[in-house]
């Protein structure tokens, strides 16, 4: 499917947002828990704030964007019709991602909630509001978009609205346990594959070239242990965790096998590497960058093709440099 707000379009401009400098004040740390003062409505709360006009452009400004780009991307000539369904199929192998479409609607979510719970707090709304707001808007950018998919030739596709929950879920998750974001988070890693970088010449067309991405599921060993009450030490620069990949789904090679790549990795976490060296309001939103974003070369993998069951190395490079071990 062609859904900006699920793939890689999507994830880049929430990582855009997530991590552009904003003037003004730091942002309030988030809290653990809520407390009963916070008992007004969504609707009273913002009105009751000072800025509120800065919240409701916020709002509106995303969701004029984001239907725009995919009207004119995915919608314009397509053409409508009644509504129809697509069987979902999750990461099973004769899907037409792999699966790797399911991981870019949860992780597109994931960081959308914590981009415009960073914005709105910005703008005045306090943390608990903040996350209200920031939950209602992307689930509804979202959802609205893999409806109109239904009246289309893409269809409407249950497993994507699963993957959009999961995603809504964790981020609420890990905004209101600091400790547990600290210890675990999700990455991704991008480079054009050669097919797309070939024969592709519309950039938008990223969001399909599901063979240059690669999803990351980190523990971050720095948060971990001082979860646990313990010093990290020179652990604080490390993260391991598993990591997933599709090659030659989407876009589709007939001469070439598919895979679908599983494994285990090793790496450094760079922004806590870069976290003592920040200095300027641009580093500190290339610091947060490498948090949501993993550059290649800086962590090992072992993998295994779930198709033809062959393991290798991955340098976390998008399926390049490959070493097979079998």
């Amino acid at each position: 499917m062609h859904e900006p707000m699920h793939g890689f379009v999507g994830t880049l401009i929430y990582l855009a947002l997530l991590t552009t400098p904003i003037e003004g004040p730091p942002l309030p740390e988030p809290l653990a828990t809520t407390t009963e003062s916070e008992s007004f409505t969504l609707q009273e709360d913002i009105l009751a704030e000072k800025h509120y006009q800065t919240h409701l452009a916020i709002s509106g400004g995303t969701s004029a964007f984001v239907l725009t780009l995919a009207s004119l991307a995915w919608w314009k000539d397509v053409g409508f019709r009644g509504f129809t369904f697509k069987e979902s199929g999750g990461f099973q192998r004769w899907t037409y991602a792999g699966g790797s479409d399911k991981l870019g609607h949860f992780y597109a979510n994931y960081i959308g909630v914590k981009a415009l719970h960073s914005l709105y707090q910005s703008a005045g709304l306090s943390h608990h509001r903040a996350l209200q707001l920031a939950t209602m808007m992307t689930a509804f950018l979202a959802n609205t978009v893999e409806i109109i998919d239904g009246f289309t030739p893409h269809r409407f596709e249950y497993g994507d609205v699963i993957g959009n929950l999961l995603g809504l879920a964790t981020a609420n998750l890990f905004i209101r346990y600091p400790k547990l974001d600290n210890a675990i988070g999700f990455r991704i890693s991008y480079l054009p594959s050669d097919y797309f970088y070939k024969r592709e010449k519309s950039p938008i067309k990223i969001a399909n070239d599901y063979s240059g991405q690669t999803y990351f599921a980190d523990i971050k060993w720095k948060g971990f242990f001082e979860a646990l009450g313990s010093s990290p030490g020179f652990a604080r620069y490390f993260l391991s965790g598993i990591h997933y990949s599709t090659l030659h789904y989407r876009p589709k090679v007939d001469t070439l096998h598919k895979e679908r790549q599983l494994g285990f990795h090793l790496g450094l976490a760079l922004h806590e590497i870069l976290r003592g060296e920040s200095n300027g309001p641009r580093l500190n939103g290339f610091t947060k960058f490498t948090k949501y974003f993993a550059l290649p070369f800086l962590q090992i993998g072992v993998q295994k093709d779930l198709n033809s069951k062959q393991w290798a190395i991955n340098f976390g490079l998008a399926n390049r440099f490959k070493m097979p071990l079998n």
